[in-house]
């Protein structure tokens, strides 16, 4: 298979779209945490251990995992 050259510009946008990603997974976590506070304290439990599962982890390791790669690859290829 040939390797294509990675244009900058590329490298940029992928890494603002990733960036945006991860902060409005922020924001929708921090929207969550809000709105199990409203839930009535026999419910809050049972939410916050949706909320801390291991899909949901998994799913934020990955991002940041993805969001790291792509900047150390920008810092390299400067």
């Amino acid at each position: 298979m040939k390797q294509q050259e990675i244009k900058q510009e590329d490298i940029k946008k992928a890494m603002e779209l990733l960036a945006n990603i991860a902060n409005n997974a922020q924001l929708f976590s921090s929207l969550a945490e809000n709105m199990i506070g409203n839930l009535p304290a026999d419910k809050q439990k049972e939410a916050k251990e949706i909320l801390k599962g291991k899909d949901v982890k998994k799913a934020m390791d990955n991002l940041n995992g993805a969001l790291n790669k792509m900047q150390d690859y920008g810092r390299k290829n400067r």
